[in-house]
C-alpha cells in the first residue's frame, strides 16, 4: 500500500523487532537508475506522495502542523545538498556543477509543490 519509502519502512520494522541489518558481499541489488529529468521528476513526486501518506497515517491530530512544517522546510533552498555536490563534483566543469545544482533545486521544489497539491486534496500517484 506504500507509494514510496518501502525500503525504509521495511528497515524500521526489522529494527523494531530487534534484528540488525548487516552487509553481505553476496547480496546483489538491482535498482533502476533515473537517467532523464522526466524520470527524476516522476520519482520526486512519488517520494512526496509516500512521505505525505506516512505523515497522514502517523501524525493523527498533528497532521496539519506536520504538513505545514514539511512544506516550509521544502521551500528552503537545498544548501546541504549543494555543499555535498560541490565536494563530490570537484573535478567537473563549472557548468556541470551548476547543472547539478539546478537539478537538485528543481527536484526539491517538485517534491514540495507535489506536497502542496496533495494537501489541497490531490491524489498521489504511484
Amino acid at each position: 500500500t506504500l507509494r514510496s519509502g518501502g525500503d525504509r519502512e521495511w528497515g524500521n520494522r526489522v529494527h523494531s523487532l530487534g534484528y540488525s541489518l548487516i552487509y553481505s558481499s553476496q547480496a546483489i541489488v538491482y535498482h533502476p537508475a533515473r537517467s532523464t529529468l522526466k524520470d527524476m521528476a516522476t520519482k520526486s513526486r512519488r517520494i512526496a506522495g509516500g512521505r505525505f501518506q506516512r505523515l497522514k497515517e502517523s501524525c493523527g491530530d498533528s497532521f496539519f502542523t506536520a504538513i505545514v512544517g514539511d512544506i516550509a522546510t521544502g521551500l528552503v533552498p537545498p544548501i546541504r545538498q549543494i555543499k555535498n555536490a560541490l565536494r563530490r563534483y570537484t573535478g567537473n566543469s563549472q557548468f556541470q556543477i551548476f547543472s547539478v545544482f539546478c537539478v537538485l533545486i528543481l527536484l526539491k521544489y517538485i517534491r514540495t509543490f507535489e506536497t502542496i497539491r496533495l494537501a489541497l486534496g490531490g491524489s498521489a500517484a504511484r
